[in-house]
């Protein structure tokens, strides 16, 4: 292995790290520690599968917790995370482009598994506007609330509704 500050051929194995155990390396010369070439994750190669991110949407919205999201999807929690606070910004866009003017009912379920974030609660609580708005079908309508009021002609599935905005 060369060494990356001094390109000495002199280096020595210095352990592992990680999760995936990345080889580290110690130069002899000028003891500089690092670690052999690897693929680093990135936020795209986090989510290369969008039917994944749309079933662990799905698990939260009807009522999964996060740690049962993550064994049942296999996705880690922060990414999890990340996804509800991904849906939830898209979620608003799409209320606040579409639901201007209307008559709003009273808020009657409210989640607080998302609340140690302020942040993560106005996601959470976007998300499960939309869904019920757009996606869920009401017994007693027998339509969504977005079809009644006239706002889509369908009932969007939770992949359209993270794909719309």
């Amino acid at each position: 292995m060369t060494c990356r500050r001094c390109q000495h051929q002199t280096c020595k194995r210095f352990g592992y790290f990680g999760k995936r155990r990345i080889q580290r390396w110690r130069c002899n010369s000028c003891q500089s520690t690092f670690c052999e070439p690897h693929a680093k994750l990135t936020r795209a190669t986090m989510i290369s599968q969008p039917e994944l991110a749309a079933r662990a949407i799905q698990c939260l919205l009807e009522g999964c917790s996060i740690r049962s999201t993550e064994r049942i999807t296999g996705l880690n929690r922060n990414t999890i995370m990340r996804l509800l606070v991904l849906a939830g910004h898209r979620s608003q866009r799409i209320m606040d482009a579409m639901m201007r003017g209307l008559e709003c009912r009273y808020f009657t379920r409210l989640t607080n598994a998302f609340s140690k974030k302020l942040s993560h609660l106005k996601a959470a609580v976007a998300l499960h506007f939309a869904y019920y708005n757009f996606c869920r079908v009401h017994t007693s309508l027998r339509v969504t609330p977005a079809m009644e009021a006239g706002l889509t002609a369908h009932v969007w599935s939770v992949a359209e509704l993270l794909g719309t905005a």
